[in-house]
């Protein structure tokens, strides 16, 4: 089903934003305060950046919407960790609500995000 919905994107991407913008909008979206969240957000808004097949958008297109939230995972030791929820829709000009493709909820360590923001 990801592989069938991944093609359509593609496909949707060649087909309506023409030759000399292959490159699939997104639009990412944050709320949180912890340290770790926001170099989370950061981090994946700079892998779309240098994505050769997506770019990064906040304008009233069709796009998919990434939409991060994140809090410490302990108050009492905050800066090590942080819980996400990532939820990805696809929004359509016009209308009210965006299409749920996937959501999940993840602790990620600081050491692990650095890790993969040096990659």
């Amino acid at each position: 089903m990801k592989k069938y919905f991944l093609s359509l994107l593609f496909f949707l991407s060649t087909t309506l934003f023409g030759q000399e913008t292959l490159k699939f909008p997104i639009e990412v979206s944050h709320s949180g305060t912890d340290i770790v969240g926001e170099r989370l957000a950061f981090a994946v808004k700079e892998r779309i950046r240098k994505s050769e097949s997506m770019r990064l958008t906040y304008e009233k297109e069709m796009r998919a919407t990434i939409i991060l939230v994140t809090l410490d995972q302990y108050n009492d030791s905050p800066g090590n960790s942080s819980c996400y929820s990532f939820v990805q829709c696809l929004d359509f000009p016009g209308q009210p609500f965006g299409y749920y493709i996937t959501s999940s909820v993840v602790i990620v360590a600081v050491h692990v995000l650095m890790k993969l923001q040096k990659d």
